[in-house]
């Protein structure tokens, strides 16, 4: 908007989204214990554009032995994509670290990271600020996401987490390796995840800026 619409920068408030934050109440996350694989997990929708695929193309080639991964939520009909969840099965085939989970629930997004001790998000498309982010750092885990974006901003400018060049199965691949061979990293990124804004408070910013 600065520099290709001209708008004045103190014009401009970026408002983040707020969060009911009851669900999360009680929450605590499986510890992962020594020595086990490094549990990394995806929840959304199975379309191309959110390169689930190639998060199983990357996944594929990883030690089982180090690292598992839960790709948890549903394909639908998309700009002609019908056939993408068959795809996805066929690269999960004869991978026994990686399992395709089911259609899942808003309420039911803390139980699943509890067992997970990173996200990955590798969209193709620019996100925004997906709320898939902000339920991870809900959870207190670091985020694997595609360096484009508001990924590259909730990710990448924080430290909260890694990048990788968006659409490259190899750099995705190369970031998997290098955490389920140091494991520690993560512990470092889980230091850096920011605060999630409560809704309440969310309401009340946007009263007070249209006030």
């Amino acid at each position: 908007f600065v520099a290709e619409g001209h708008v004045a920068p103190e014009r401009i408030v970026v408002s983040d989204h707020g969060f009911a934050l009851a669900r999360w109440k009680g929450f605590a996350r499986a510890p992962r214990a020594p020595g086990e694989p490094v549990r990394f997990a995806y929840l959304g929708t199975w379309i191309p554009s959110k390169g689930v695929h190639l998060l199983l193309e990357a996944f594929r080639a990883l030690d089982p032995a180090r690292a598992t991964l839960d790709v948890h939520g549903h394909a639908v009909p998309f700009d002609g994509h019908e056939g993408y969840e068959d795809e996805l099965r066929r690269l999960a085939a004869g991978a026994p670290h990686v399992r395709l989970g089911e259609r899942y629930a808003p309420d039911d997004v803390p139980r699943l990271l509890a067992s997970a001790d990173a996200l990955v998000l590798p969209s193709l498309w620019f996100e925004n600020s997906p709320p898939t982010v902000h339920e991870a750092f809900l959870a207190g885990l670091p985020v694997v996401a595609a360096g484009h974006g508001g990924l590259q901003e909730f990710v990448g400018d924080t430290g909260a987490g890694a990048t990788f060049a968006p659409g490259s199965a190899r750099a995705l691949r190369a970031v998997l390796q290098r955490i389920a061979a140091e494991p520690a990293l993560l512990d470092g990124w889980r230091e850096r995840i920011p605060a999630v804004k409560e809704i309440g408070a969310n309401a009340r910013e946007l009263e007070g800026l249209y006030a």
